[in-house]
């Protein structure tokens, strides 16, 4: 649910650069996976660059359900991790814009 509202909410933003962060333990509960999928692939489709961030230990699950992801073991790990993504992630020269999302 929480993908789903945020992938709504960043549909309606017409930044060039929009970017969902979603932080889990790692592992999909039972018959989530495909949904989430979906959710990856429709906001790919908008434009929108989705993070999987694993945080604690145990959350290697993230590796294996975003294509694109950081693992932190504890909190102190966790700010240069997102710094260190974000440069990755966000190009001036890009120009991209955002689209919405269909429903």
């Amino acid at each position: 649910d929480g993908m789903q509202y945020a992938l709504e909410g960043l549909s309606e933003r017409n930044e060039a650069f929009r970017i969902m962060f979603v932080l889990t333990d790692g592992c999909a509960d039972g018959g989530h996976q495909p949904i989430i999928n979906r959710q990856i692939r429709l906001a790919k489709e908008a434009g929108i660059h989705v993070v999987g961030v694993g945080l604690g230990r145990g959350t290697q699950g993230v590796v294996s359900s975003y294509p694109d992801h950081i693992v932190a073991e504890d909190m102190s790990q966790l700010p240069e991790a997102l710094i260190a993504k974000l440069k990755v992630i966000l190009k001036p020269s890009a120009n991209k814009r955002g689209r919405r999302v269909a429903s």
